[in-house]
């Protein structure tokens, strides 16, 4: 079983890919050549697909062809590339989603670096000091003959728990880490398989889709200048998307389009507002692709605006928030069974 490329190794191949498609040579002998002078995962990708290509499949069969090892989503985009006679362009966008996806990643990635420093750092503290000093409200307790109230026993028994099991926090601590460099792959794309847990991140999944819809948006431009259907596009487009609702609502809208349902765009529910809009308006040809062409920029911006929130909201808002929870837990846990010892010294 072929092994899945990695979205580096995506990028890479893309590269190499619109540079044979710029410089007019035959893709068949420019991925043999790209197999021969390189002996990585890159060039036995390169050597798979010109054997494809040599026994007479298209490059989007080919891609096909490899299964697991490229993402459903790059071969549709590959696809509808060739079908718009515009594979450039396509294999251009494909560097883009790709490029800013990465872009995402590494954002995220350092917005929660701080937040993770620092619940390392109080979860140290609390094992050196924390547990310590409940081990001596226990003993208090005990030499004096006192039953402690249920919430102070209950802070008691996760003190003995982090004493005994403390090794159990860098196992997980390893395997967030580990996980971390697993969501390098192509499913980024997706926020699929390794990359899914990414989606818990706020804002995360609205840049994602953003970049989705404006990606549909541009090469249904690209399909409708170049006369394509537009059932046809609708349907080539959703799935150069890589969201499997999208495209089951696109095959919807397209069907309609089939049946000569003209209200179809407007009336269908889960779209997007402006490409709702886009759809609706009743152009066909270069006008519709004039319109689709704005509202690729206009989603494109949102992504952008959303990555801005991740670089710079995002931290301060973690940081924030956990600082905060941290202060409130150390402070129930240095004061809350000093209080409690207190009133029940009081009332016995």
């Amino acid at each position: 079983m072929t092994r899945p490329v990695s979205l580096a190794d995506l990028s890479a191949f893309n590269a190499e890919l619109l540079a044979l498609v710029q410089s007019g040579i035959s893709l068949e002998r420019g991925l043999a050549d790209l197999a021969t002078s390189s002996d990585d995962s890159l060039g036995k990708l390169a050597r798979r697909l010109s054997d494809r290509m040599q026994q007479g499949e298209s490059l989007p069969a080919a891609l096909q062809g490899e299964g697991t090892a490229i993402p459903p989503i790059y071969a549709a985009l590959v696809q509808a590339g060739v079908r718009s006679g515009r594979l450039t362009s396509a294999l251009e966008t494909a560097a883009e989603l790709s490029q800013e996806v990465r872009l995402v990643r590494q954002q995220v990635g350092q917005a929660l670096l701080a937040p993770l420093v620092l619940l390392c750092l109080s979860f140290l503290l609390t094992l050196l000091f924390g547990v310590d000093l409940l081990n001596r409200y226990r003993d208090t307790y005990h030499n004096l003959f006192l039953q402690p109230p249920a919430w102070v026993g209950w802070m008691l028994w996760i003190g003995s728990g982090l004493e005994r099991y403390w090794w159990l926090a860098p196992l997980l601590l390893g395997a967030i880490v580990w996980g971390w460099s697993r969501s390098t792959g192509a499913s980024l794309l997706t926020l699929s398989g390794w990359s899914a847990p990414l989606r818990w991140v706020p804002g995360v999944s609205r840049v994602i889709h953003n970049l989705q819809h404006a990606s549909f948006a541009k090469l249904l431009a690209l399909l409708c200048e170049q006369e394509v259907p537009l059932p046809e596009g609708l349907r080539l487009a959703a799935e150069a998307t890589g969201d499997r609702a999208f495209a089951d609502r696109a095959g919807q809208l397209a069907a309609a389009v089939e049946r000569g349902d003209g209200t179809a765009a407007r009336n269908q529910k889960g779209w997007p507002r402006f490409l709702q809009w886009a759809l609706s308006q009743g152009a066909q040809g270069a006008g519709l692709a004039a319109v689709l062409r704005q509202t690729s920029l206009l989603y494109r911006r949102r992504a952008a605006g959303g990555m801005l929130w991740l670089r710079t909201g995002l931290p301060i808002v973690c940081t924030m928030l956990l600082g905060g929870l941290i202060t409130l837990a150390h402070a129930v846990l240095n004061l809350g069974p000093m209080t409690a010892l207190w009133f029940d010294l009081v009332r016995n």
